[in-house]
């Protein structure tokens, strides 16, 4: 018997993003840094990251900077494109 386990709603919500081409690839980060949340809404999943969470903050290429929730941005950085 095989089990399934199902990802958080953050990462499913961070991937469906991802394979709709919502987000720029990894790839392309120019800067990172992690500091605590602002209430800013997850360039990932869309929900508000509190001040009491770490959150990513990204600079990418010919974009405005990112914001991710720790796990959406590891979602992010282990996404690999298919093209």
């Amino acid at each position: 018997m095989t089990s399934h386990v199902m990802p958080s709603p953050r990462i499913a919500k961070t991937l469906q993003r991802l394979h709709a081409g919502a987000l720029p690839a990894s790839t392309m980060a120019e800067r990172a840094f992690l500091a605590g949340g602002t209430g800013a809404v997850c360039s990932g999943c869309g929900e508000a990251i509190p001040r009491l969470e770490k959150a990513y903050y990204v600079r990418v290429r010919a974009a405005d900077a990112l914001r991710f929730h720790v796990v959406c941005h590891q979602t992010w950085v282990r996404f690999k494109y298919s093209t």
